[in-house]
């Protein structure tokens, strides 16, 4: 797992905040986000792939949800540019790149290299696949 920041919070009254993926429920019907299980309100309107951010109190496995909100960005977004490292592919062939919200659907997973610093452009809800330099130059990426 990929991290900005970690803190490992020790006592009660420390707020936990977490940016990840929505990927859906786990096999015990929990909803997860990122690799942590959040409870409370339940999120409404998600799709896998979605960017969620969640506050709450910190739980032995993950958080519990004061506060969810969906996207990276609170307005509209043309084109963005991100750095970061792909997660594992789902069986879906979904991937994204961590933190960022953009995702991406490969038929060849084996592919997608999750240790390996990438830097890619999207159009705010995924990933743009174009084939040379000059498309990403055209794009403003």
């Amino acid at each position: 797992m990929h991290a900005s920041h970690i803190e490992k919070l020790t006592s009660v009254g420390h707020q936990a905040r977490l940016s990840s993926t929505f990927l859906g429920s786990d096999p015990q019907a929990q909803t997860v986000i990122g690799a942590s299980v959040v409870s409370g309100p339940e999120p409404q309107h998600l799709l896998p792939g979605d960017l969620v951010r969640v506050v709450g109190q910190p739980t032995h496995d993950g958080i519990r949800a004061e506060r969810l909100e969906a996207g990276l960005f609170a307005g509209a977004v043309g084109v963005v540019q991100v750095q970061g490292y792909y997660s594992e592919p789902q069986s879906s062939g979904l991937y994204k790149v961590l933190g960022s919200g953009l995702i991406a659907y490969s038929d060849q997973p084996e592919m997608i290299d999750p240790n390996t610093l990438v830097i890619r452009c999207g159009d705010g809800s995924g990933l743009i696949i174009v084939g040379s330099i000059d498309a990403f130059a055209q794009l403003g990426c």
